[in-house]
């Protein structure tokens, strides 16, 4: 039950309110500012890489060093961080960018940070197969 909750919070990001600093007011600088702080907690590109490296666990050994590569070599990572940077900034108020960031500097939350990569690539590869199904299915219901 530990895991499955780590695992939510891993995915959802889903932020830990508290009676924490109130006197942040909701505008853009502040949730820029916030974002920041939480980015600096939870950096996208090490996001990335550890993804990337645990995806590359489910390959034959002899594949995963080239796997991991190609993947670097090919990933826009200035998208990929500007795409969860503007993300971060349009959906999380900045206290709860706060809360996330007060729950990821714990001792808990670097613990819960570190299970995420094996967490999201366990469950990605599940997730796209279920998406693929789900579509396919819709396509076909088109089709009729």
């Amino acid at each position: 039950m530990k895991k499955l909750i780590v695992g939510i919070l891993c995915m959802l990001h889903v932020p830990l309110l508290h009676a924490g600093d109130r006197s942040l007011e909701d505008t853009k600088a502040n949730r820029e500012s916030e974002a920041n702080r939480y980015l600096e907690i939870v950096p996208p590109i090490k996001m990335f890489n550890d993804m990337t490296e645990r995806m590359a666990l489910q390959l034959p050994e002899a594949g995963r060093k080239k796997f991991v590569e190609s993947m670097r070599r090919h990933m826009d990572l200035e998208k990929f961080d500007r795409t969860i940077r503007d993300s971060v900034v349009k959906n999380f108020t900045p206290h709860e960018l706060k809360a996330l960031v007060d729950f990821y500097s714990s001792h808990i939350g670097k613990s819960a940070m570190q299970k995420c990569g094996a967490y999201m690539a366990d469950v990605m590869p599940q997730i796209l197969v279920i998406l693929i199904e789900a579509q396919t299915k819709v396509m076909l219901e088109k089709q009729q």
